[in-house]
């Protein structure tokens, strides 16, 4: 009889058990209240490189330069932009937020809904219509992040160049024929001047992507001490400048000899002649 009794009260407390774990599982369930976010970002510091051949550590056999140390932002001076959508009270919410660095949005520390959440982080770094020495624009994004509750959940993000550069570079027949070299290489909104001592690959400048290349200059012959000269010409048959790519311009010597110079801008051959003039007409 006594045995019957304990068996009876079992049933109630077993069901009221069961009944308090489900209801700690929707209420305290990995999807259930606000969590945080922090990110680590940091810079590709390589580009594809089209005017030379690939190294032999050069990743899956492409051809890639550094960039400049100079230019490489830190991970927490990256503007941060960052979107999704949340359930609240069972009708989705969008967010949308934004950060001047992401050193700021890590101090700030927001707290973020899980419920059904899917937040998506965009990037960047720098101006995109800027041109020059020190222009470079990089992006970088993440995608589907859900937050845990009460958790800092970590996101990686690499952020690439997003738009381009490029050097100029004379090689030995220029230097040994030609003094006081004078050239200018121009895109759509700017233009930028090299000369010999100035023609490095450590001198890389930034520009936007999508842009036709011109270049001019003048010189002086070594040998005749007269001055050449030829206009402004595009180069590169029509190819245009691209994003994440180190666009590399070589003056040589061209197939017409000491009346002609040779441009390959990214191994495609632009052919210009030489106008002379006397350093001193006068006398």
């Amino acid at each position: 009889m006594n045995m019957r009794m304990k068996r009876i009260w079992m049933l109630p407390a077993l069901a009221a058990a069961i009944l308090a774990t489900a209801c700690s599982s929707d209420d305290d369930g990995a999807d259930f209240g606000p969590g945080q976010l922090q990110f680590t970002c940091s810079a590709a510091d390589r580009v594809a490189d089209l005017g030379t051949r690939a190294a032999e550590n050069d990743p899956d056999g492409r051809k890639t330069v550094a960039l400049p140390a100079s230019v490489l932002p830190a991970g927490d001076d990256f503007r941060l932009h960052l979107t999704g959508t949340y359930s609240k009270d069972n009708v989705e919410t969008t967010y949308d937020s934004s950060w001047e660095t992401l050193r700021s949005f890590h101090i700030q520390h927001p707290n973020l809904y899980c419920t059904e959440a899917n937040y998506s982080a965009y990037l960047s770094y720098g101006d995109p219509a800027a041109e020059g020495p020190g222009a470079a624009y990089f992006e970088g994004s993440a995608t589907g992040i859900v937050p845990a509750v009460n958790t800092t959940t970590k996101v990686t993000v690499t952020a690439r160049l997003a738009n381009s550069c490029l050097r100029l570079l004379l090689d030995e027949w220029m230097t040994r024929y030609y003094t006081d070299i004078r050239l200018t290489v121009s895109t759509e909104e700017n233009s930028f001047d090299f000369t010999a001592e100035t023609a490095t690959e450590d001198n890389v400048i930034f520009v936007r992507t999508g842009r036709l290349l011109t270049l001019k200059g003048t010189a002086v012959n070594a040998q005749t001490g007269k001055a050449v000269t030829f206009e402004e010409k595009a180069i590169g048959d029509g190819k245009k400048t691209e994003a994440e790519t180190m666009h590399t311009i070589r003056l040589t010597q061209g197939k017409a000899g000491a009346g002609s110079i040779a441009i390959v801008f990214d191994e495609t051959f632009t052919e210009v002649d030489l106008g002379t003039t006397e350093l001193n007409p006068e006398l």
